[in-house]
Formats: C-alpha cells, structure tokens, sequence
C-alpha cells in the first residue's frame, strides 16, 4: 500500500513538473509576437495598432488661386475599420467656413482615401483638413490635421529684372574711387561673379518655385542690371541663386568653351574670367581686384574650381507681381560682409580654391538682401 501511495505522488509531481515546464508565449496567431511552441498564454501578445496618415496636401503647402488641392491619405488596421469623414475648414473666415465634408461608410483593414477640392477662395486663407476613421463601433477613432494656405491670386507670368548695388561699410561702391571696406580705406578696380539657376519662391515653405534654368549672368561693377524675363508665379516670396558655375559647364572641352556665341556670359571675356582653359578648373568663379594703402598695394581674389560653387541664401522677397508692367528687384550686395574675416593688409593674393577664396565664396552665398 505504502509503494502505490508513493508510485501516484510521483506521478503527480512529474505532472506538475510537465505543466511547470511547458513553454509559455503568446498563443495567438493574430499577434504581432505569435509564438507557434508556446504551450501556455502568459498575456504578452503583441497587437497592430490602427494608424491614419495625411500625405497631401503638406504641411505647410501653399496653392494658387485654381489649383487643385489633392487629399491623400491611408488608414490601416488590424480589424476591418467601418468608413471615415472629412473635413476642410477655412479659419480665416470671421467664423470658420467649411468648404468641404464627406462621410464615407467603407470597410477594410485598409482604406485609402483620395479626394480633390479647387481652390477658389477671394482672400488669402488659412485651411485646416482634419480627417477621421471610424476604427469600431465603440466610437474608437483615428484623427489627423494638416494645415495649407490658399492664395486668392491664380498662376500667372510676370516679368522681373533684378539691379544689383554694391554697398561697402553702408556706401556705394564706385570702381575706381577710395572706399572704406571694414575700416580700411581700399579701392575697387574690378568685381565679377558667375550667378545662375536663380529660383523663385511663392510661399514661406519654398514648396512652390520656379527656376530660370540654364541661364547665366557675369555679375560685377559696371554689369548690375539683368532681365530674368517671365516668372510663372504671381508672389515672390524669396528668391536663391547659385553663385559660380556648375560642374558640366566647368569640365567642358576646350573647344566647346570657344565655340560659344559671344553674347554668352560663359564665353570668352575681357577680362578673362577663364584660365588657360584647362577642363574641370577653367572659369573663375568670382573676382575681387584692387588696391589699398593709398594705391601702394595691390589685392587680387580669383576664387575658382567646382569646389568653389555656393548657392545663396535665401534673400527675402515679399513681392506681388504686376502683370503688366516690369517688376524690378534691387538687390544688395554688402562687401563688408563678403571680406569679413579677410585681412587684405596680410592676404592680398589667393587663387583658386585657397582658404580666403573659400571664405570669400562662403560670405557672399549670405550676403545678398533687397534694399529697403
């Protein structure tokens, strides 16, 4: 009797022992961390979680008078969802307007909501697009809210020119005469500088441009006015420009820079802004001549190589074009900025991409603002 007693208390332990044993985990095969060996659920199961993403229009977006703005958005779940609404507000308006809702019953895992809506607004607005998905009947939603600006101007061409004035410790430069430059009493014989690629902007994101391609300019004392021609956009909000010539046009052959017509910046000048050609270093980027300590000494800047190319910054605008007259831009260039942290009196000669035409490449890229 005493043997059987002990035969069934083993077996109750090796039994208990099984169970203790046996591999815990998450046991549901809808799970994120599904674990197909556990044996036991021990509570750890791992879920998808519903999302809602806006991609358009952008944060931030600007659109046009007549633009048509494109509501994009994806909802995903990991149980069928039961459709979704969507907002569009005007909160500019002294009560806010809402100039668009739908109400959409659709079920899915996944729902992707594509919609348009013009912009025909009379005022510059600001607009709120909130959408919601009906995750469950609980009343569990998913809600996101992007906000655009709508522009009560449609797309339209205007024609803009743009001056630039040479301003060095607030007076204008004259070439030729004695001039204060940071303290120091200098002389400006020659400044030239290639600019291309100007662009346009509309709004403050810089999301709407619009770029003068493959057009340059030789930039200087006695060379400040330049047409841009038609820019398809109807407000100016900032404009950039790349300062230097690109790399394709730096590496061209020798007789491809020859055979440029002669009213082409990029063709032969006088002064040369070209070495002996030489592919992939032939244009001088910038050039800054003249003299100080009363015309006893010389400086000379030949800022050069595609290492030397910079793109300005931004230089703020805030123009509404007319569309029937010139539209003039008078952009400023302060030397005093360009040759900060130049000693002329110590480094007066630097050629190709020597640190003081670095520096001078990297202080003009900052030094352009419009005259007030």
């Amino acid at each position: 009797m005493k043997n059987k007693i002990q035969n069934i208390s083993l077996l109750v332990v090796i039994a208990f022992m099984a169970i203790s044993c046996a591999k815990e985990g998450c046991k549901d095969p809808s799970a994120l961390n599904y674990d197909p060996d556990a044996k036991k659920d021990d509570g750890s199961c791992l879920y998808a979680q519903p999302e809602l993403t806006i991609t358009s229009p952008g944060e931030g977006t600007t659109f046009m008078h007549g633009q048509v703005v494109e509501i994009q958005a994806t909802a995903t779940a990991p149980e069928s969802m039961h459709g979704y609404s969507l907002y569009l507000v005007n909160t500019s308006t002294a009560e806010p307007d809402t100039v668009m809702q739908m109400d959409e019953h659709e079920h899915g895992t996944t729902i992707n909501i594509s919609e348009e809506w013009t912009n025909d607004v009379t005022m510059h607005s600001d607009m709120e697009l909130t959408i919601k998905v009906e995750v469950d009947h609980d009343a569990t939603e998913l809600v996101e809210t992007v906000h655009f600006h709508c522009h009560p101007m449609s797309m339209s061409h205007g024609e803009v020119s743009f001056h630039m004035h040479f301003i060095s410790d607030g007076e204008e430069v004259v070439m030729g005469e004695e001039q204060s430059l940071n303290g120091m009493e200098v002389t400006f014989n020659r400044i030239q500088f290639y600019i291309h690629d100007v662009t346009f902007y509309a709004d403050q994101g810089m999301s709407e441009s619009f770029q003068l391609e493959n057009t340059y300019w030789l930039a200087g004392l006695g060379n400040t006015h330049f047409e841009a021609g038609e820019v398809e956009l109807s407000h100016l909000h900032a404009m950039t420009m790349n300062i230097g010539v690109d790399p394709v046009a730096n590496s061209q052959s020798e007789s491809e820079f020859l055979a440029r017509p002669a009213d082409d910046p990029l063709s032969a000048q006088t002064p040369p802004m070209h070495w002996s050609w030489n592919a992939g270093s032939g244009y001088k980027f910038a050039v800054y001549e003249g003299t100080f300590n009363g015309g006893a000494n010389e400086f000379v800047y030949h800022c050069a190589t595609d290492d030397m190319l910079r793109e300005s910054d931004p230089i703020s605008l805030d123009l509404v074009l007319d569309h029937e007259n010139m539209n003039e831009i008078h952009l400023m260039v302060d030397l005093s900025q360009v040759f900060s942290g130049i000693d002329i009196s110590t480094t007066n000669t630097a050629h190709g991409a020597q640190p003081a035409n670095a520096l001078l490449m990297d202080n003009i890229a900052g030094a352009m603002s419009v005259m007030e």
